[in-house]
């Protein structure tokens, strides 16, 4: 997912797109159990694209960080 995210990436350097690409990561680590990897992409992809926050909030592939201090955080919440 890694290598096929950097890929994605250079497809559309438009920073709307390279967020859901990040954030495309981020779900990929939170199904994982790779909490801290999936917060940080997170980060990274809710800087590129702020728009993602709202449905962050309901996205089962981010279950796993619902109930974290770090993603209520995050979503100002």
């Amino acid at each position: 997912m890694e290598a096929a995210s950097e890929e994605l990436e250079g497809v559309d350097p438009d920073p709307s797109w390279r967020g859901v690409v990040r954030y495309n990561l981020a779900c990929a680590y939170a199904l994982a159990g790779r909490t801290e990897r999936a917060l940080e992409e997170l980060r990274l992809a809710f800087r590129l694209n702020s728009s993602l926050m709202e449905w962050s909030q309901q996205d089962t592939d981010l279950a796993p960080l619902h109930n974290l201090t770090e993603f209520t955080d995050l979503v100002g919440r």
